[in-house]
């Protein structure tokens, strides 16, 4: 298997929503994303239409789904954590 990735980034704590946040940093592509909520929220993945995530379900994808370059928080007051793999 060939390795894709050479980093993990991530929050370094858990944080607090403001309203359409962008979680994904400038210039960033994940090849594998996980986001936890401690809150009902709606997110935004490559531009989608608003997704809802259920309180403490989460969101996690890995190098077989498509590429993240943009996950956004819609909804404000939403504490949460991530961690993506990235080149």
């Amino acid at each position: 298997m060939t390795q894709i990735g050479g980093k993990f980034i991530g929050s370094p704590s858990l944080l607090l929503s403001e309203e359409n946040q962008q979680v994904v940093p400038e210039k960033t592509v994940f090849y594998k994303f996980s986001f936890l909520n401690d809150e009902d929220v709606h997110v935004k993945i490559n531009n989608s239409h608003p997704i809802f995530i259920r309180a403490g379900q989460g969101f996690s994808m890995n190098e077989v789904d498509a590429y993240i370059n943009s996950f956004v928080i819609v909804d404000a007051g939403i504490s949460f954590n991530w961690i993506g793999g990235t080149k």
